[in-house]
């Protein structure tokens, strides 16, 4: 069952006599003692890790303050808010991935199942909980009725405000000690969206973008590599 609503556009999966609600205090540092290094610095911490296990560093409370906050300030074209999370936890984050195995796998072939059990085994059914992304395609659709002469880029904004909040989430995960990666299970199938929204109950209005199992971290990420930043940044005056 899923839990109560941790914004209005936040949920959690817990029972409803134990739901976990975000903390009434926020974690962000004020903005005199935040530095922009420490910004970036979370940026270049957070990577992509395939080998966790189910534990967390931090409370379930300050879990669900961290997606909470995320949801509410990160901003959106027009402030039009369509970005919704859900923070999956216990019996239903197990629930959870054991229904998207089961219907991802039905399309792999034979002689790559085995591998892909693998990465599974290490990377997603170990995870301590995880964060599911949304956007809310009847607010996105009231915003193209609003303003038509925009139709074809609403959709476009509502994936940049769906990334900034992938992303801010991501880092404040990371930056509390917990590996993570993004994957886009139910966007590469319908059943995978179908199973995903069967077990968690979201609206259908609800259409999911990605979703982020996390967990400590029990290996070093991959090395990363980088192109020349000439290639790629500009300073134009």
């Amino acid at each position: 069952m899923l839990a109560a609503k941790l914004s209005t556009r936040a949920v959690m999966s817990a029972s409803r006599s134990n739901a976990i609600r975000p903390m009434t205090r926020g974690l962000a540092t004020p903005a005199s003692d935040l530095h922009s290094k420490q910004v970036l610095d979370a940026i270049k911490n957070r990577r992509t890790h395939y080998a966790i296990k189910p534990e967390s560093p931090i409370s379930d409370q300050e879990l669900a303050t961290i997606v909470g906050e995320a949801v509410t300030h990160v901003p959106t074209a027009f402030n039009m808010q369509s970005s919704r999370a859900a923070l999956i936890l216990g019996d239903k984050n197990k629930q959870l991935w054991d229904a998207l195995w089961k219907s991802n796998s039905e399309s792999i072939p034979e002689q790559f199942r085995a591998d892909a059990r693998k990465k599974w085994d290490s990377a997603y059914f170990p995870s301590y909980g995880t964060v599911v992304f949304f956007e809310d395609e009847a607010v996105v659709a009231d915003w193209v009725s609003k303003m038509p002469d925009f139709s074809k880029l609403f959709p476009e904004w509502s994936a940049n405000g769906t990334g900034m909040l992938q992303m801010t989430v991501w880092a404040a995960l990371s930056n509390h000690g917990l590996g993570a990666s993004l994957q886009h299970f139910p966007q590469m199938k319908e059943a995978n969206a179908v199973a995903l929204r069967e077990v968690l109950g979201t609206p259908e209005n609800w259409v999911s973008t990605a979703v982020m199992p996390f967990g400590k971290a029990v290996a070093a990420p991959a090395e990363r590599s980088y192109l020349p930043l000439e290639d790629r940044f500009q300073v134009i005056a």
